[in-house]
């Protein structure tokens, strides 16, 4: 799979992922501007630029680790990182352009490593939650999207259970995936390196 990872599917499911990830950030904006108004909070209306940089990445984060997660049963472990690889470099570079105007390129720079560190540590902490959602017995704290949360909660300064299962938001991610598609997606793209192994050894 890997001599696909230049392929065009690649471009446009990552652009996928940073279009449903501004989706994303401009719902907690939303959120966050309304919740001011009515705590009469001014000082919360508007989330600062690094701020919304930081949320926008987690929702890529949030995007990258299922699309892995998702990857884990249809190819192997090693093509799975080097997608994710691509994957993680298209989308945090397209989000530190969109998110950080007029800083020197060392500011940004500085910005993006320690992006691609955080990235590693929340895709670590999401692979500790077997569900993704309430489910039967399983508790809200016992899903991935409750540290979803938690950390947007925590970069947005808001107390956790304000912005836990938002539906505003998990309509937005529900929406995203079904857009996006990360199962055909990688289905795709093992089916093309199927066809050029099968056209090699013909």
């Amino acid at each position: 799979m890997s001599d696909f990872l230049e392929n065009k599917s690649v471009q446009v499911y990552a652009d996928s992922i940073c279009l449903f990830s501004k989706a994303g950030l401009k719902c907690i904006q939303e959120l966050n501007t309304n919740l001011s108004k009515t705590e009469q909070e001014s000082s919360r209306c508007d989330l600062a630029p690094l701020q919304s940089l930081e949320i926008l990445l987690e929702f890529i984060y949030l995007y990258l680790h299922l699309t892995s997660r998702m990857a884990s049963g249809i190819v192997e472990f090693d093509e799975t990182e080097k997608l994710i690889n691509v994957l993680s470099s298209k989308c945090i570079n397209a989000a530190i352009k969109f998110g950080l105007f007029g800083l020197q390129q060392e500011a940004k720079d500085k910005i993006r490593q320690k992006a691609f560190k955080n990235f590693i540590k929340v895709d670590a902490e999401y692979s500790k939650y077997f569900k993704l959602l309430p489910e039967g017995n399983v508790g809200a704290e016992d899903t991935l999207f409750s540290q979803f949360s938690k950390n947007i909660a925590s970069i947005a300064g808001i107390e956790r259970g304000r912005w836990a299962y938002n539906n505003a938001c998990l309509k937005i991610i529900m929406h995203a995936l079904q857009k996006m598609n990360p199962n055909q997606f990688i289905k795709n793209l093992r089916g093309k390196k199927d066809q050029e192994s099968s056209s090699v050894t013909d």
